[in-house]
């Protein structure tokens, strides 16, 4: 008989979220399209604590739409909606930036 893996143990990401929930991602899990609308990969995972590059907390809002608090200096560039992460991408509806 195979050993379990403890679901504490198991990796989450992003797109599967509940809300209410809080986690922690890397900046580079966002994008900006050519309006500076913001996206967010769910494929990118999430962690209980930040750490090193992890710093930017996520949640989800409702409806798979997604709030984010970076805490770190990341900056970004706009990327077109032929990006290739477009199709894993969800709506920012909330963005709070420590450096602001």
């Amino acid at each position: 008989m195979n050993a379990k893996l403890p679901a504490a143990k198991l990796e989450r990401q992003i797109k599967h979220m509940i809300p209410g929930e809080v986690w922690w991602t890397v900046p580079w899990a966002i994008w900006a399209d050519e309006d500076m609308n913001l996206w967010i990969n769910g494929n990118y995972d999430v962690f209980d604590t930040p750490g090193g590059t992890v710093d930017t907390e996520v949640w989800l809002v409702a409806d798979g739409r997604y709030g984010v608090r970076h805490t770190g200096n990341h900056r970004w560039r706009r990327k077109g909606s032929d990006h290739a992460w477009a199709s894993a991408s969800l709506p920012v509806v909330e963005f709070h930036t420590d450096d602001a």
